[in-house]
């Protein structure tokens, strides 16, 4: 349990470095191609590792193919572009704000499609996190509402309704499987799906062909940065995360995601403020006070 904690600790930190990074990049780059881009970059390393891993085991494992397509391409195929055009056309404050009931979401979405019950032990736990997510990110001093909505919102909330159901479905339909096949196979076709959404797009005037390439070493940088981090180690700590601690438990990490962009910001000379810290802590403090009356 300690390695999977650790791990969705890795996850939620790298993964909150997502609304900054991703912001910067969109003030340039078309939203279809970002989503694409950056799950097709680590496939080639992730497919190497998992033939170096498991040896030349059949790639879908003896499974039905339309389960890794359909899990790819509604779980990747789907998230990221959605996701993306979510930060896009949100305040960034809000999109960080709107992790916070990631939990809720993820346990709608096991109930409506597998009945599985939502845990009342950790209720509060979510109760608090959410509370202090909100805490954290909530500055009357910007210009404008924090909290104003601009339309990608409902795109956030479908992304994370998309990534909840991957993330359970995955683990039943591929029961036996190692989480590096699952994130490879699963990667690797909803990769497929992505470029065809991008071309789509493309074709109907909603994406820009040909794309924006980086062209300074801080783009570059963070586009590396997002493909191999919270896309192949995110992704396989992720998967290994909700095995081990369920799809609930491991949504209440995400609620870090907020605290990372503050971290983010202080590094850049913007110290973090009290208020913030506090709000941290109450994230903390959910997660544990979840999994322990969980126990």
């Amino acid at each position: 349990m300690l390695a999977a904690n650790f791990g969705m600790l890795l996850v939620a930190l790298s993964w909150g470095t997502m609304i900054p990074s991703m912001t910067h990049l969109l003030l340039g780059w078309d939203p279809f191609f970002l989503a694409a881009a950056r799950y097709c970059m680590p496939i080639p390393a992730m497919l190497v590792v998992l033939r170096l891993a498991e040896g030349p085991t059949a790639w879908f494992a003896g499974l039905p193919a339309w389960r890794w397509w359909l899990l790819g391409s509604l779980g990747i195929g789907m998230f990221a572009p959605l996701y993306t055009l979510g930060i896009q056309y949100s305040n960034p404050i809000t999109a960080a704000i709107l992790s916070s009931i990631s939990p809720a979401i993820t346990a709608i979405v096991g109930w409506l499609f597998y009945r599985l019950p939502i845990p009342r032990q950790t209720v509060p736990g979510i109760a608090l996190t959410i509370l202090g997510c909100v805490y954290a990110t909530y500055d009357p001093k910007l210009s404008g509402t924090p909290f104003d909505l601009r339309g990608g919102e409902l795109f956030i909330v479908a992304a994370m309704a998309c990534l909840a159901w991957y993330s359970i479905t995955a683990q039943r339909w591929l029961l036996g499987c190692t989480q590096v096949r699952i994130t490879a196979m699963t990667t690797t076709t909803g990769s497929l799906a992505l470029v065809s959404a991008y071309v789509i797009a493309s074709l109907l005037g909603a994406g820009r062909f040909p794309p924006a390439l980086p062209t300074t070493p801080l783009d570059i940088g963070l586009f590396l940065w997002l493909a191999f981090i919270p896309v192949m180690l995110g992704n396989l700590f992720w998967h290994h995360g909700v095995r081990q601690l369920r799809a609930v438990i491991a949504a209440l990490f995400m609620n870090l995601m907020p605290i990372t962009a503050i971290l983010i910001t202080a590094a850049l000379g913007t110290a973090p403020t009290y208020q913030q810290l506090i709000g941290g802590a109450l994230v903390l403090v959910g997660i544990m006070l979840a999994q322990l009356r969980r126990r």
